[in-house]
């Protein structure tokens, strides 16, 4: 028999709610995300802003850095009223109809995962679909949490913007007040100023009354000159303020070009690394060959060296034998002579035949 679960399984009655108010609770939805999209925009244009003053901090001209000032003040009140507008609107229109359909799902899929489980502690004495509905639920609260936890994130960053938009106010406030008060300063030299010039002049009327109408026509000139060369240096400053802002903008062109440049010549350089890699490889294998080419050439060049030091060896043994027989030559050459003259005088004066016989017989008898 199947247990009773206790509950009833009838579907409950819808929320009674206006029809109306789910239509206009859409349009407070749209509504709401527009904002939360003008405020994405104005967050990423407060950075560029900040970024933008940081890089123009140094530079001569402070007309561009005064305008990013002015940017960044009118983007940070433009936050401070979509975060009121936002707050309002989140606080004006509740959407009742969707908090009471939620808690009706969540009851309809109570009674569900109780009648699941009931049914299984009868079929099969277990809750396996209890506990998958659990572990469902468990990775979905886990989500909501770190749904809350990035939500929690944002907000410390909003709210970290939102400090630096105070400090970046409070910076602007003080450079405004500053600037009054130079400004007054200013004033207050150009009233004393004026004051002095106003008597000033009236002392040099008179005395210029005094003097005559030469003198007074020589201020006259005098004060044309100033006066031309004031309207001169006027000129030249206007000059060089389009300068200097011709300048700026080049100066712009030239970076941008230098980045340009940059990236193709890095992409070159790459190129060229790429190709430098081959030739070098190339360069090793054609290294490796002429070592071998060299250490054949070697070999050869040893067997040459050892030729031509067997050919000084010969060489130097037939000097040797020539010398040798030289020596031999005059060793020989008195030998010869003495032969030589006595052939010669043999010739020239040979001996008798009777001498000859005597020495015959003498040669006998003894």
């Amino acid at each position: 028999m199947r247990p009773s679960t206790g509950y009833s399984t009838s579907a409950p009655s819808p929320p009674d709610v206006v029809a109306h108010r789910e239509e206009l609770s859409e349009f407070v939805g749209r509504e709401i995300e527009s904002i939360i999209d003008r405020q994405h925009a104005l967050e990423a244009r407060y950075e560029e802003l900040v970024a933008l003053r940081s890089s123009l901090r140094g530079f001569a001209n402070k007309s561009r850095y005064k305008e990013a000032q002015d940017e960044i003040a009118e983007v940070t009140r433009d936050l401070r009223a979509t975060t009121r507008l936002l707050c309002k609107n989140l606080t004006d229109n509740p959407h009742v109809a969707e908090n009471l359909l939620k808690v009706q799902q969540h009851r309809n899929d109570l009674l569900s995962s109780l009648q699941l489980a009931a049914t299984d502690l009868a079929q099969a004495d277990d809750y396996a679909s209890l506990r998958s509905a659990v572990s469902a639920e468990n990775a979905l609260l886990d989500e909501y949490q770190s749904l809350i936890l990035r939500e929690r994130e944002a907000a410390k960053t909003l709210a970290s913007l939102q400090e630096a938009a105070r400090i970046e106010d409070e910076n602007h406030t003080k450079a405004v007040a500053a600037r009054r008060s130079e400004i007054s300063q200013l004033k207050a030299d150009l009233r004393a100023a004026r004051t002095s010039s106003e008597s000033n002049s009236a002392f040099f009327e008179a005395a210029s009354r005094a003097a005559g109408g030469q003198q007074a026509r020589q201020h006259l000139a005098e004060e044309a000159a100033i006066a031309s060369a004031i309207a001169e240096l006027e000129d030249a400053l206007a000059k060089e303020e389009a300068a200097h802002e011709t300048l700026d903008a080049h100066i712009s062109r030239k970076q941008k070009d230098a980045q340009r440049q940059l990236a193709e010549w890095m992409a070159k350089l790459e190129d060229d690394v790429l190709e430098l890699d081959q030739e070098t490889a190339d360069l090793e294998a054609q290294v490796a060959a002429a070592e071998t080419d060299v250490a054949a050439a070697a070999v050869a060049v040893a067997a040459a060296e050892q030729a031509e030091r067997d050919r000084a060896d010969e060489r130097t043994f037939q000097a040797r034998m020539k010398a040798c027989a030289e020596q031999c030559r005059q060793l020989r050459k008195p030998f010869a002579e003495a032969y030589l003259c006595a052939t010669i005088r043999l010739a020239v004066n040979p001996p008798a035949a009777g001498k000859k016989g005597k020495k015959g017989k003498k040669g006998k008898k003894g």
